[in-house]
């Protein structure tokens, strides 16, 4: 089996032809090696390409999409967070909690002056 590699038959004119097809791309490659910003670009362009169909360039724009928005959140329960303790510091004062009883159990502090209507007019009326 002279001529053949890996079953496939080479001839010699096939084999010339092939060297200078490799030739001609090992020498347009030496050139774009040699243009520094060209190059540049082409790394930048495979990364960029492998981060964004990784899915990791996506992935990391999703954190930070949720980042923010979780210190958002953040800021919101804290100052929710402030509002309750103003209130609950509020709520154990002796004035609130004389308020409220005066409010929900109608309770009357000693000497104040206390009114009673009767619903007996507005019956005679109707």
């Amino acid at each position: 089996m002279d001529g053949c590699v890996f079953g496939i038959g080479i001839v010699s004119g096939d084999n010339n032809a092939m060297t200078q097809f490799f030739r001609g791309i090992a020498e347009q490659l030496m050139k774009f090696l040699q243009q520094p910003l060209k190059v540049l670009a082409a790394c930048a362009l495979s990364v960029f390409c492998s981060l964004v169909f990784d899915g990791s360039f996506l992935h990391w724009w999703s954190l930070t999409h949720d980042q923010a928005e979780l210190e958002s959140r953040t800021e919101e329960m804290r100052q929710r967070l402030d509002q309750i303790e103003a209130r609950m510091a509020y709520v154990q004062k002796p004035e609130f909690i004389e308020r409220e009883a005066r409010e929900r159990f109608e309770l009357v502090e000693e000497g104040d002056l206390i009114f009673v209507f009767s619903d007996e007019a507005v019956e005679t009326e109707m």
